[in-house]
């Protein structure tokens, strides 16, 4: 929590801080997710796509 917090800060990113662990979740999942799915069922645009979702998902309206 406090690493990613930390890098998110030295970033810039406008995320804020109570988000990050719902982001840290999101971010495991997603790439749990994309590893074990079958090869053919990936490719860059769902990885942008999924990247996208959560990342603009956390970020304040």
């Amino acid at each position: 929590m406090r690493f990613t917090t930390g890098h998110h800060a030295e970033l810039g990113l406008a995320i804020p801080a109570e988000k990050i662990p719902v982001l840290i979740t999101l971010y495991g999942g997603a790439l749990f997710t994309l590893v074990t799915a079958p090869p053919e069922h990936v490719s860059a645009e769902l990885v942008r796509s999924v990247a996208h979702g959560i990342v603009h998902g956390a970020l304040p309206a």
